[in-house]
């Protein structure tokens, strides 16, 4: 999550999920990486999209004992 104001708009989000994601290629444990982006986040997904994960469609995912709706995102390392 970004703070409103300056730090949008300039390619840090994606920047970060694209260090997280050579860091999990390099170590070369997982095959995958899921991202469960609550549904609406248009910023989030936008992120997503821009680094490479497909969007596997809606889940519900538990947080805390309350369902969330979310778009289940997935990419292959």
């Amino acid at each position: 999550m970004l703070l409103p104001g300056r730090a949008r708009r300039h390619g840090l989000a994606a920047g970060a999920v694209r260090l997280v994601v050579d860091e999990v290629r390099a170590s070369g444990l997982v095959r995958e990486v899921h991202a469960f982006i609550g549904a609406g986040n248009r910023a989030a997904a936008a992120v997503a999209r821009r680094t490479g994960f497909v969007d596997t469609g809606p889940c519900d995912v538990d947080y805390e004992g309350m369902p969330i709706r979310c778009d289940h995102w997935v990419l292959t390392v």
